[in-house]
């Protein structure tokens, strides 16, 4: 496990810490149990996307590198809508957590924030690459989503 920036473990800590009421998110037809998630994602290097159904969209690597307010720009808030609403179609494959550990390389951690509390799973990241795995439709917007921030930093600098 690569050494883990203060920035980026005070953001994460931050992001899993979202209630629903201090944003003003409330249960929609497309969103009746999901409000958040905060995917950590262990591959070449320990990323973590977090995503809201206010619009708030951050990207996030353990050096504290990223973008924040992604949910600004349309394509991001649309690519983060579509991973929320792909989540609530497989919350009921997710239980309950009291703990969100990092995960390890090669896996893929998922925690879903719900009106009913935390929610999480943690997966091989090789079916999830492959389109092979129940959650592998969030996990493309995740990739997406983490795409577009990478092409906003690169243009940036």
């Amino acid at each position: 496990m690569p050494e883990l920036s203060p920035v980026y473990t005070e953001l994460r800590d931050g992001f899993l810490a979202v209630s629903p009421e201090t944003n003003h998110m409330a249960p929609t037809d497309d969103l009746p149990h999901v409000y958040g998630a905060v995917i950590d994602i262990g591959f070449e290097a320990l990323f973590t996307v977090a995503a809201f159904a206010d619009g708030t969209t951050s990207v996030y690597n353990s050096t504290g590198g990223g973008a924040a307010a992604l949910g600004t720009l349309p394509e991001a808030a649309m690519m983060s809508r579509a991973m929320l609403r792909a989540l609530e179609a497989e919350v009921s494959g997710f239980k309950p957590v009291d703990s969100t550990p990092l995960p390890a390389f090669g896996r893929v951690r998922f925690t879903v924030l719900t009106y009913e509390g935390r929610l999480g799973i943690e997966v091989d990241g090789t079916p999830l690459l492959e389109g092979k795995h129940s959650l592998s439709k969030p996990f493309a917007a995740v990739m997406s989503i983490m795409d577009l921030a990478r092409k906003l930093t690169s243009a940036r600098n």
